[in-house]
């Protein structure tokens, strides 16, 4: 006969492995908005390769937490304030990545690329 306390051990890996698999499908989704933001403001902001890998950084971070926003519960009213304090924390940290050019450019196309 079996010990039954490995039977647990077993249901438990499989959950902890289908969790992982989880996490990373959706850090690859992250990621691949991420690009796809960067590519976009690429040609009209004109970013440095080293300002690209930075901008990359700041708009996955970004695109996470308004990915935690959106799955809270709380009233549309109060997650849309939420967005909007993220999306200014963007602004923000933008600051120390672009020039006063190149910030007045990607505020311009974030209203179409992100829209809040």
């Amino acid at each position: 006969m079996k010990p039954l306390h490995k039977y647990p051990l077993l249901i438990l890996s499989r959950f902890l492995l289908r969790v992982t698999v989880n996490v990373q499908a959706q850090d690859d989704k992250v990621d691949k908005k991420a690009n796809e933001l960067v590519r976009a403001y690429q040609a009209e902001v004109g970013l440095t390769i080293e300002q690209a890998t930075e901008f990359h950084k700041a708009i996955k971070h970004y695109l996470v937490k308004r990915k935690e926003v959106k799955m809270m519960d709380a009233t549309a009213q109060d997650k849309a304030s939420m967005l909007k304090d993220v999306s200014d924390m963007e602004n923000k940290a933008m600051v120390a990545i672009l020039d006063a050019k190149q910030l007045k450019a990607y505020k311009k196309m974030k209203k179409e690329l992100q829209p809040m």
